[in-house]
């Protein structure tokens, strides 16, 4: 009887400790996933309610026009430049104004680009950098800056 009971002690020992040792080792191993993928300089992480969420590069869209080889609609990653965006459009042709137009310049999606000739005197480069307004939480002379909006 007494061999019994401590047979039944020494199992259930047993489990715990093997519980105990998947727990700890399991838990280990999630921090090292995250520690590992917080180091990649192309991935964000975020931690929310013990989730770990992957921000994936947002992709962007422009069209460039002008004095470029190749105008049209370029895909970009967000945070890119303009000199990345002529250099993917076959870069300028001879007549492009370099004085017109800051190839530093950070995209963003639905910009519209023209790069200016030589002969040229348009000193602009229309972008879509118009500030987000929350309809839920703006007064009525912000929501009479959006196109289409009037008083009434």
């Amino acid at each position: 009887m007494k061999s019994d009971k401590k047979r039944i002690g020494i199992i259930i020992l047993i489990y715990i400790l093997l519980f105990l040792f998947f727990y700890f080792f399991k838990s280990n191993n999630e921090n090292t996933f995250v520690n590992q993928l917080s180091q990649s300089p192309d991935t964000e992480v975020q931690i929310e309610n013990e989730e770990v969420l992957i921000e994936e590069e947002e992709e962007i869209f422009i069209h460039i026009s002008g004095e470029v080889n190749y105008p049209g609609l370029i895909k970009l990653s967000k945070g890119q430049r303009l000199y990345e965006a002529i250099d993917i459009a076959g870069g300028m042709t001879e007549k492009a104004d370099l004085n017109q137009i800051n190839l530093s310049l950070v995209l963003n999606d639905q910009d519209k680009v023209y790069i200016p000739s030589k002969d040229e005197n348009i000193n602009f480069i229309q972008t879509n950098s118009t500030p987000l307004i929350n309809i839920n939480t703006a007064s009525k002379q912000e929501l009479m800056t959006l196109s289409g909006i009037g008083e009434k």
